[in-house]
């Protein structure tokens, strides 16, 4: 006798209302546990990229701009070294160590250099510098001498002798610690003043026949503006704008 195999099929049927509703619900509770654990993950992905809890666009934001910022500047960064960065190379917007350079002015003769040359590189930006003021030139003019530590763009330059010919060269820009000139000087003494009234004395002295005056306690102020001024037949130094006298050391 032959038997039959009969394969049951089970169906899913809705009988009533109340077992549509709780599907619905069930179905949304599912989904919304979906949602939920993709959120957690999603956060904690971003802590990990993120520890310090700004939000993903912002970072998004912060790329974004750094990308369109550095593909319109093309501008260099040159760390303050002793290694002469050759002046040809740099332009305006390359920054060294921590100064902008604004513009440069002028013929830098670079090697084998016979006829008289000038030239100025302008900066951008504030510094803070310690070091000592002095009074010079009958005390019409105010000078700083920065700490021999103090980081500041400065040219690098040589001489030679070549068949009986004294030539001269820019080697380059290098890290430095030029003495300033306070471009500003009659509004600085008087700023300095306030604060150091020993400053007219030291004014009074330079009467006497003294080439400078040095104040005698170490000074830290803040600058800006910084030019080095450069010519092979005339005055050359570094100038800058006095902004402030922010302390005096003891």
């Amino acid at each position: 006798m032959n038997k039959k195999i009969v394969k049951k099929t089970t169906k899913f049927v809705v009988t009533s209302k109340k077992d549509f509703v709780v599907i619905i619900i069930f179905s949304l509770s599912l989904f919304a546990a979906v949602i939920a654990a993709l959120t957690a993950s999603l956060y904690s992905l971003e802590r990990q990229v993120n520890p310090g809890g700004v939000k993903s666009s912002s970072v998004i934001n912060v790329v974004s701009d750094f990308k369109t910022k550095k593909s319109i500047n093309k501008s260099l960064i040159y760390q303050c070294s002793k290694v002469p960065v050759k002046i040809s190379s740099l332009r305006s917007g390359d920054v060294f160590g921590s100064l902008k350079i604004s513009a440069i002015d002028g013929n830098f003769c670079e090697k084998d250099c016979e006829e008289d040359y000038s030239g100025r590189i302008y900066f951008k930006g504030e510094q803070i510098l310690s070091g000592t003021l002095v009074l010079a030139e009958s005390g019409s003019g105010l000078f700083f001498y920065p700490d021999k530590h103090s980081a500041l763009p400065d040219l690098s330059r040589g001489n030679s002798i070549d068949q009986g010919k004294k030539l001269s060269e820019i080697k380059g820009l290098v890290c430095g610690s030029p003495n300033l000139m306070i471009e500003n000087s009659e509004i600085a003494k008087k700023e300095i003043a306030k604060k150091i009234p020993e400053l007219d004395d030291l004014q009074k002295n330079m009467t006497t026949g003294s080439s400078e005056e040095k104040y005698n306690k170490k000074v830290i102020i803040k600058v800006k503006n910084m030019v080095i001024n450069y010519a092979t037949g005339g005055e050359s130094g570094t100038t800058v704008t006095f902004v402030e006298l922010i302390d005096i050391l003891q």
